[in-house]
């Protein structure tokens, strides 16, 4: 009873405490959990009081010029210093206290923050640390909500370009050359299915360690995975392309994608800080760039948040990645038609294009007429003039087909369909204008966007539906150079054909190749990989291929022993001359060798080798005397029944 006494004074202590703001302030929601749960541990965060002002160290590094790299480096030593200088007692104070789990301290950069588990009564003494400012509940993220269509599986469609592509003029800046060729996006979500033959052959981990592609909080060394199909979907809106058959779903096609799994962990808050951290410096290596995606697609929100998101940790993680030159996109929130309905922490506004907030328009109607589940404005955290106005700009999410788990398609409709629209706008500039930051681009597109609804811009479809072309031609007329896109030699694998498994040991697996290069191919080296063993060697093709062609080239047999693995083929070498774009030359698929020898069968099932179901069939061997037979057989999913529904 003591027990129970003693928390309720705590408790009511807190609350005296957060009306007086002295000298830390616990949020409202973590106040209610502590009234709700007065025993037991409470994961909160901890956001320290002594914090980089990043907004005013970005403004110095930019007023000085410094290249992007420079200002990169610059600004994670400084955070990563800060939180050094600054954590160091409280740290003490929460790994000696007995009542902490000691093992949930953790310590973050980006924010300067710690997360920890810890009863009512330290979180009571911690609120009167003058090193502390704010304390909040670790709470769990929601993925943005968004309908699948009324219908069956959505077909792939060969040769296709989606209406939400064409309406941001993204086939205008591809007719330049302009494909978002060597640049990322980070796809922080659900999570993403990395088989589909939309993402399958532009996935970083391909060319990257597994750890700088790929982040999962709760499990590091994990593949990639998708709980749902959201995130498979969005980022197949972001660079989605079949390369065998044309069916294009995205805007950027040949750029890579980096995974966040954010939404299935159930860790919520903490994971995500994570995720954007591991973003900013994914090799840990402050003086490399080039592990860093230029953009991250989220479509999340914090359900109960209440207003402490305008100046909570998500302000100083959003200048933070800003500073560092990534473009952060979010969708705006499906709780439309009602005014100020944007999801937090969208309602962030520390600049005109931060946060960068997205609502959804029908890309497939002439007009665009804007979708009733988008959120609208304005903004909760306060301000005047465009700082009060979101969101920021539209783009099409309403019945986007794309990429789903188990390599289907489906139409779905959201403001998470919308966002990644501009993602994949911001990497088609980026490969034209390289040595600008995502601020830079987001503001390109943010001026730039076609005015729709009230004249001006307006709290429901912002500036209005991004045009990628227009922003394009804003950035030259401000004396921007665009980067030439032509590339003389690029040799691009796209399939990597196996057999189900090889016999007598030996392999022979066939790659199909495009010269995506500007001038004819004649040589090639293909490099060959058995993966974690000692087999490697590589196979030389000659021919004449011209840009745009393709051509089957069956690699000579090699022996691998027994057993099964992964197999990486390398396009190398291209008329003996280095690859212009060394990140479409690579696939890796599993391999599995027997050393049982090879036998000619067949099944004969009629003039048109269909096999009816509870049918007979005559199987012929050259085989005599016993042996054992293992049919397998493949089912063709044709269809699904769906209900439009709100996930």
């Amino acid at each position: 009873m003591k027990l129970l006494y003693s928390l309720i004074a705590f408790i009511t202590a807190l609350s005296l405490q957060a009306q007086n703001h002295n000298p830390a302030v616990v949020t409202n929601r973590l106040l209610d959990e502590l009234k709700s749960q007065p025993e037991g541990l409470h994961h909160v965060s901890i956001l320290m009081a002594d914090r980089l002002n990043v907004e005013q160290f970005d403004a110095q590094m930019i007023n000085r010029k410094a290249p992007l790299s420079e200002r990169r480096k610059a600004v994670i030593l400084s955070l990563q210093e800060k939180a050094d200088n600054t954590q160091l007692e409280l740290i003490d104070f929460l790994t000696t206290h007995p009542k902490v789990e000691k093992q949930s301290i953790r310590s973050f950069w980006i924010a300067n923050m710690v997360f920890v588990k810890a009863p009512a009564e330290v979180i009571a003494q911690l609120s009167w640390r003058k090193d502390v400012a704010k304390i909040d509940k670790n709470a769990r993220l929601r993925m943005v909500e968004y309908t699948e269509e009324n219908c069956e599986y959505a077909p792939p469609a060969p040769g296709r370009i989606e209406p939400g592509i064409a309406a941001i003029k993204a086939p205008e800046l591809w007719k330049m050359g302009y494909t978002g060729a060597g640049r990322k996006a980070l796809g922080s979500d659900t999570g993403i299915e990395p088989s589909h033959p939309a993402i399958r052959n532009s996935y970083q981990g391909i060319y990257s360690p597994q750890e700088q592609s790929w982040f999962n909080y709760v499990s590091p060394l994990s593949l990639p995975f998708d709980c749902d199909n959201h995130g498979t979907h969005t980022i197949g809106t972001v660079l989605g392309l079949d390369r065998l058959t044309f069916d294009t779903i995205g805007v950027a096609y040949d750029a890579v994608w980096m995974g966040a799994n954010i939404l299935c962990s159930g860790l919520g808050t903490e994971d995500n800080i994570a995720s954007f951290q591991w973003a900013l410096d994914p090799d840990g290596d402050p003086n490399t760039m080039d592990d860093m995606p230029d953009a991250i697609n989220n479509s999340w929100y914090d359900p109960d948040v209440r207003n402490d998101e305008c100046d909570g940790e998500y302000v100083d993680v959003l200048n933070a990645l800003e500073a560092a030159g990534v473009a952060v996109i979010f969708s705006a929130g499906n709780e439309g038609p009602d005014d100020a309905t944007i999801t937090p922490p969208h309602n962030i506004n520390t600049n005109i294009v931060n946060s960068f907030t997205v609502g959804a328009v029908n890309g497939n109607s002439p007009s665009y007429p804007i979708a009733g589940f988008s959120s609208r404005g304005p903004s909760q955290c306060g301000g005047d003039s465009s700082i009060l106005i979101k969101p920021e700009v539209s783009a099409p999410g309403v019945s986007v087909r794309s990429s789903i788990r188990n390599g289907e398609y489906s139409n779905f409709s959201g403001t998470s369909m919308a966002a990644p629209h501009v993602v994949g706008a911001i990497l088609l500039l980026k490969q034209a204008f390289p040595y600008l930051s995502g601020k830079d681009l987001k503001l390109a597109l943010y001026f730039t966007a076609r005015d729709l609804g009230t004249p001006g811009e307006d709290n429901v479809f912002g500036m209005g539906i991004i045009d990628v072309k227009a922003a394009f031609d804003y950035l030259v007329a401000e004396g921007h150079t665009p980067v030439d896109p032509t590339v003389t030699h690029d040799a691009l694998l796209l399939d990597l054909k196996v057999r189900e498994f090889y016999c007598d040991e030996l392999v022979y697996p066939e790659v199909y190749i495009e010269n995506n290069g500007s001038t004819t191919l004649t040589e090639l080296e293909i490099a060959y990989e058995v993966i974690n063993t000692n087999v490697s060697g590589s196979a030389r093709w000659t021919g004449n291929l011209q840009p745009g062609e393709r051509t089957f080239y069956t690699i000579p047999e090699f022996h691998v022993p027994r057993g099964t693995y992964e197999l990486g083929i390398t396009l190398k070498n291209p008329n003996n001359s280095t690859d212009g774009r060394p990140f479409n030359n690579k696939l890796i698929t599993e391999l599995i060798v027997t050393d049982r020898p090879t036998l000619n069968a067949f099944a004969v099932a009629g003039d048109n080798n269909a096999v009816c179901e509870n049918s007979p069939v005559l199987l012929r061997s050259q085989v005599n005397g016993p042996g054992n037979i293992v049919v397998r057989s493949e089912e063709r999913r044709v269809g699904k029944e769906c209900r439009s529904r709100w996930s």
